[in-house]
C-alpha cells in the first residue's frame, strides 16, 4: 500500500517536471542521447505508457556519460520493464533524429516471450501489441530514415 502511494507520488513529480525540464533543455540548446528497445515478440512489438507522456512509447531513456547507447538500452530495458537482455543481443536498428538530441534504436527478439512487470513508476503499462496496429508516432520511430 506504501509502495503504490509513494509510486503515484513519483508519477505526478514526472508528469509536472518532464514538460519542464525538456522545455529549459530546448531553451538552454542541451541535446539528450537517448536509447531505446524494439522488443518483438511473434510480429508483435511490446509498447509501453509513460506516465509522463501521452503518446504511447518504447521502453528507453536518457543515456548516462560515459555508457555506451547498447548498454543504456539494455538498462533502461531492465529498469522500465524488468526484462534482462544482454546488451549483446540488442541489434542495433538506427539512429532516430530527434531535435532534443539523437535517439538510438535497438531491436530485442527474444525466443520465448518475455515476463512484463512495468516499474509503476515510469511506466505505466506494457504489452505487446500487433505491428499492424502500431500509432503513427511509433512507425515513425521504427522507420529508418535514407540519408540521416
Amino acid at each position: 500500500m506504501l509502495a503504490d502511494a509513494f509510486n503515484a507520488v513519483l508519477r505526478l513529480g514526472l508528469r509536472l517536471i518532464y514538460p519542464i525540464v525538456c522545455t529549459a533543455e530546448r531553451v538552454v540548446g542541451i541535446e539528450t542521447e537517448v536509447a531505446t528497445v524494439a522488443v518483438w515478440h511473434q510480429g508483435r512489438l511490446l509498447v509501453v505508457k509513460h506516465s509522463y507522456w501521452p503518446e504511447s512509447g518504447l521502453p528507453g531513456g536518457a543515456i548516462k556519460s560515459g555508457e555506451a547507447p547498447a548498454h543504456a538500452a539494455a538498462r533502461e530495458l531492465r529498469e522500465e520493464v524488468g526484462i534482462s537482455a544482454d546488451p549483446d543481443d540488442l541489434a542495433f536498428s538506427h539512429v532516430h533524429p530527434r531535435k532534443e538530441g539523437p535517439m538510438w534504436v535497438y531491436e530485442y527478439r527474444p525466443a520465448r516471450a518475455p515476463r512484463i512487470v512495468p516499474d509503476r513508476r515510469e511506466i505505466i503499462t506494457a504489452r505487446f501489441m500487433d505491428a499492424e496496429r502500431l500509432p503513427a508516432s511509433l512507425t515513425r520511430i521504427l522507420t529508418v530514415r535514407s540519408g540521416v
